[in-house]
């Protein structure tokens, strides 16, 4: 799968790993799958501390596989084979995972650290994407830093259904689903490319939503997102911020026990526009 310059560059970094580490793969017959093993048995055939484990008939994505600690529950999960662009990302989970040190300043990291909540990210990428792994990259360090995290990076070419299902039209398509945020947040969209979420989501504390991205921002697609105190929306980007994009069947709530009205469900806030809905209201 590697070929010997490659491997001899990864045997390099994996010199810096200072503690073990389960490569653990979700496979089946299929020739991707066959695809990923030859490639964890490459990355374990140079370092003693890179253990790989088969398993098949689990409900994870196939192929796929995690990177962790031996008894230890896993945060970060490839959706198909990490080549390509991707393959920094791999290497540098493959490294903090492994003792590697987190470049990031002790107050960001505690930040992470103190986040209130559990959180399910997807992140669908291109393996020729050159934005995409700085997403990643950056997600998997916040799993590595609050085991409330996790992180599942898709290569949307081996997941086509999914792409399809979702409706994605670009990378990297970021999801967060269905958690229960219960201190204050804030949300900005930042980037070149359209984001949306499936919805699902709670806000017990107070909450600011922000585009200050050059493309929209869309909440709310599938399954309403419940705020039960203050919410601030504010537009500060060029394209449009697009709250509430559920459907009629279960009308979102943009406040306690207020829910909106309308044929379409849909409010839009153009640029340097700021909307505040509270609760008492």
């Amino acid at each position: 799968m590697l070929d010997a310059n490659l491997k001899t560059q990864l045997k390099t970094y994996l010199e810096k790993l200072t503690r073990p580490i389960e490569l653990v793969a979700s496979v089946d017959d299929s020739a991707k799958s066959q695809e990923l093993l030859a490639l964890l048995n490459d990355v374990a055939s140079l370092s003693a501390r890179v253990t790989v484990i088969e398993r098949r008939g689990d409900e994870q994505r196939k192929p796929s596989f995690s990177i962790g600690e031996p008894g230890k529950a896993s945060g970060i999960r490839f959706a198909g084979i990490p080549m390509g662009h991707e393959f920094t990302s791999l290497v540098l989970a493959l490294l903090q995972t492994g003792g590697h040190p987190i470049k990031l300043d002790d107050a960001v990291i505690q930040q992470i650290r103190e986040l209130d909540g559990d959180y399910q990210f997807e992140t669908y990428i291109s393996l020729s994407c050159q934005n995409c792994p700085e997403v990643v990259q950056a997600l998997n360090v916040m799993a590595l830093i609050n085991p409330r995290i996790r992180h599942v990076a898709i290569d949307g070419a081996v997941f086509q259904n999914e792409v399809e299902a979702r409706q994605i039209m670009a990378v990297p398509t970021m999801f967060l689903n269905g958690c229960t945020f219960n201190g204050t947040s804030s949300i900005t969209k930042t980037g070149t490319t359209g984001d949306y979420s499936v919805g699902g989501n709670v806000f017990t504390g107070i909450c600011n939503i922000i585009n200050n991205g050059s493309s929209y921002f869309l909440l709310g697609n599938v399954n309403p997102d419940i705020w039960n105190t203050d919410v601030t929306f504010s537009d500060n980007g060029s394209e449009r911020l697009l709250p509430c994009w559920a459907s009629p069947r279960s009308p979102p709530r943009l406040a306690h026990n207020e829910p909106m009205t309308g044929a379409t469900q849909v409010i839009r806030f153009q640029r340097s526009r700021s909307v505040r809905f509270a609760s008492t209201t």
